[in-house]
């Protein structure tokens, strides 16, 4: 499958180059190395290239896929109840209602900043 691949992606560039020198310069390169645009092995080369442009439109699932993974992973990979609406956390457990998945002050143990922190230099008594 990556052989076919390649090959549609180098018959497609072909094409592309191709149109361009035609648009540019009013030359058409695959009709002037074959004979002509009538000769069959210029009809050969531009069916080619076709088949390849219509073949290559399986990439946009490709393309598709690329980027919505990302999103996808960033969306289960927090705690963030809005990323599942089924009532699951992140690993597909069932959330319980009650608890409250935020960053709390028991979540924040050792953080300096923490007011709640028992081992916090500034919440600590003189004794």
């Amino acid at each position: 499958m990556k052989a076919l691949d390649m090959i549609a992606l180098a018959l497609v560039i072909i094409g592309g180059l191709n149109w361009l020198l035609v648009g540019l310069f009013e030359f058409d390169l695959v009709a002037s190395l074959f004979g002509g645009q009538d000769a069959i092995l210029s009809k050969i080369v531009y069916i080619l290239v076709g088949l390849a442009a219509l073949y290559s439109l399986k990439f946009f699932k490709h393309i598709n896929d690329q980027y919505e993974e990302p999103r996808a992973a960033t969306a289960t990979a927090g705690t963030d109840s809005s990323a599942r609406t089924d009532g699951r956390d992140a690993e597909g457990r069932v959330k319980d209602p009650n608890v409250n998945d935020s960053v709390s002050g028991t979540d924040r143990a050792g953080d300096p900043n923490n007011p709640d922190d028992p081992n916090n230099p500034r919440n600590r008594s003189e004794r």
